[in-house]
């Protein structure tokens, strides 16, 4: 009767949502014949690793499927992170990364319940992260009112300042975000 239920319920989340969704959440069988993902670019930033790679034309392919690691614990770290449910992707960002952090990725393509053998290793380093504000200083214009002045950071890619507050040792509170 459980299984019944459970077919059921796949079944649903297939008409309502999409195979992908479901694709992500089956166990793969292993097929050698399927093609391999072993030509990847990846453009990496403090938070996030961008990938790309040459389109498969196997009409068997129906999705990719990208895992995530660390070097250090080898392939069996790897675990599943995300479907691409689509076969003419080329491209995926894995995002929400820790800065100057070294992940191991595989990617490997899928056909009706089979999975490829994964592709080469990828390994990629996130860039690290901006040395903070050099400068900071507080004024006390009124006892409602704090006057911040600081240093424009020197990278060229800080858009934006964020502020933030905290009352007696408590949690940090998002105040504004200056601009420029």
């Amino acid at each position: 009767m459980r299984s019944i239920v459970y077919w059921i319920a796949a079944l649903f989340l297939m008409l309502f949502n999409g195979c992908s969704d479901v694709q992500g959440m089956l166990t793969f069988e292993t097929d050698p014949l399927l093609p391999r993902v072993n030509e990847v670019k990846t453009i990496a930033t403090m938070s996030s690793v961008g990938f790309e790679w040459k389109k498969i034309d196997d009409s068997r392919v129906t999705a990719f499927n990208v895992y995530r690691g660390y070097p250090g614990a080898g392939k069996r770290s790897l675990k599943q992170i995300a479907t691409v449910g689509s076969r003419y992707a080329t491209h995926f960002v894995d995002t929400r990364l820790k800065p100057d952090t070294e992940y191991l990725y595989s990617i490997t393509t899928v056909a009706l319940g089979r999975e490829s053998l994964p592709g080469k290793p990828i390994r990629v380093k996130t860039a690290k992260a901006f040395e903070p504000v050099n400068f900071l200083k507080a004024y006390k214009v009124s006892p409602e009112t704090v006057k911040l002045l600081w240093a424009p950071h020197a990278h060229p890619a800080v858009a934006s300042y964020v502020i933030e507050r905290r009352d007696n040792g408590g949690k940090w509170h998002f105040l504004a975000e200056v601009k420029g």
